[in-house]
């Protein structure tokens, strides 16, 4: 490849020499130099023309000086080059050391972005070393971080972190109603705590006393307020009794909470409340998935100050603030339960889970409501009319609790004084109809032959028992149907 030619002149003959050595510069164009060196070696020979002579000028030296001047690179047309940009600010921009600017790295696809961050992957924290970013892992689901510390769960308790179950996930984010630092799954399943019923809660969060109680007057719920610390350990009270916190959704409910739990026995609490930010978008819901429709925010919040505000406190003068799950350090705390359609689950104040108590027969619960009979009792007096400490609904003859349909249960229409001339709380009438005529509880030979010795009798005294008017093969069909023990 011919770089230059006639450098010095193209005459014949060399000429004289001069005081002032004769100089000239020539340039190899990158593409062309690229080409030179693609074998990586560079021969470069310099030739005097053909005619040329060293008459008179024999003591001329000839000196060649290479320099290489680099092309500037400007990988992502910003127009300035990389090495200008990588001397300002190399750590931000090269993460990986390589002389490449990330952007470049990720553009031409030697280095992935899995997340579009605009970091090489290899830069991004990978803690349990599977080749993709932890935070990839956790945005995904493929790895969990029950603290939202930003690491998986898995290199936590690799880091440490315990988990005495071994499920995975770090003690910490178990649920612990009874604040020991054990899981309550754990406990009930190694019996280290009661558990009656089997839920994996221990018998002793969910026979917790409340602080206070309140009883919304226009929709009936009722609220409790136990003694908590964290949000997490007020959810699992709340999920101990089998209600959660509370869901307040007009300017009254949120005035009646704060005044029945904002001071209890002359103390000043924060109060947990239901609403949260799941995911740390800013997106606060109650524990059912829904939008608030009323709000009590104060005056600048919610404003995340400490970067991990998830949670809602409801302060003694009716405001919410957004708060993490230590809530305010020092500050006493209640947690504001809503409680099920069943309440406590220790109805009777016994110091026995209702559920125990109904699954051992010790208690009765005739309608399967899960509620001991007296509890229901109590809560709803006219249920039990005649004060026999039953359910008047669980009592009754022949064809159930209203056996002849008037809309007033058998028991209460005895207590009125209907016939029950047997006392057996069954109204005559519906034991008559049955086929029992002599009430002796049960429809046999006896009462056959009463039917037969009037058979075709009108207007009979009794054995009518479909009330036709007469005493024949009808009659005899419902007696031989309800043959046996009257219910």
């Amino acid at each position: 490849m011919v770089i230059g030619s006639g450098v010095f002149g193209a005459a014949s003959g060399a000429g004289l020499c001069t005081v002032e050595a004769s100089s000239a510069v020539l340039t190899i164009p990158a593409q062309a130099f690229d080409k030179m060196s693609a074998d990586g070696v560079v021969t470069i020979r310099i030739e005097p023309s053909l005619n040329a002579t060293s008459a008179g000028c024999v003591d001329a030296l000839l000196a060649v000086t290479l320099r290489y001047h680099a092309q500037p690179v400007d990988c992502d047309g910003n127009g300035t080059a990389d090495t200008c940009q990588l001397l300002m600010d190399s750590g931000r921009l090269d993460c990986n050391g390589n002389g490449v600017l990330d952007s470049c790295d990720i553009g031409s696809g030697s280095s992935s972005d899995s997340n579009g961050d605009g970091i090489p992957d290899e830069c991004e924290p990978d803690c349990d070393g599977s080749g993709i970013p932890d935070a990839v892992e956790i945005a995904s689901g493929a790895a969990s971080d029950c603290d939202r510390n930003g690491r998986p769960d898995s290199c936590d308790i690799a880091a440490g972190s315990p988990d005495v179950d071994g499920d995975g996930i770090p003690d910490r984010c178990a649920p612990d109603c009874n604040r020991n630092g054990i899981p309550d799954p754990w406990e009930c399943v190694q019996g280290l705590v009661a558990d009656c019923d089997g839920d994996r809660v221990p018998d002793s969060c969910e026979l917790a006393l409340p602080l206070a109680g309140v009883t919304d007057p226009v929709s009936g719920r009722r609220y409790v307020a136990f003694a908590s610390s964290t949000r997490s350990h007020a959810k699992a009270q709340a999920d101990a009794v089998g209600g959660s916190l509370a869901t307040i959704t007009s300017f009254q409910l949120n005035t009646l909470l704060r005044t029945a739990f904002g001071f209890i026995n002359g103390t000043g609490r924060l109060m947990w409340i239901g609403l949260s930010d799941r995911d740390g978008t800013g997106d606060f819901r109650w524990p059912d998935g829904t939008s608030p429709n009323f709000t009590s925010w104060q005056d600048g919040e919610p404003n995340n100050t400490f970067g991990d505000e998830r949670f809602v406190e409801l302060n003694p003068a009716g405001g919410w603030n957004d708060v993490s799950d230590d809530g305010v350090p020092g500050a006493p705390y209640a947690a504001i339960v809503m409680l099920g359609p069943n309440g406590l689950p220790d109805c009777n104040s016994n110091g026995l889970l209702d559920s125990c108590e109904i699954a051992g027969g010790a208690v009765p619960d005739c309608d399967g409501n899960g509620i001991p009979d007296g509890c229901d009792i109590s809560r709803e007096p006219s249920i039990d009319c005649n004060l026999d400490g039953v359910i008047d609904a669980c009592q009754g003859g022949p064809g159930g609790p209203d056996c002849d349909g008037d809309g007033t249960f058998d028991v209460c229409q005895i207590a009125g004084g209907a016939e029950d001339k047997n006392g057996n709380g069954k109204l005559d009438s519906c034991e008559y109809g049955w086929g029992d005529l002599n009430l002796d509880g049960v429809v046999d030979g006896i009462d056959l032959g009463g039917l037969l010795a009037i058979w075709g009798l009108r207007n009979p005294p009794y054995a009518d028992l479909n009330d036709d008017g007469w005493v024949d093969g009808n009659d005899l069909g419902i007696m031989l149907a309800h043959w046996g023990p009257v219910p």
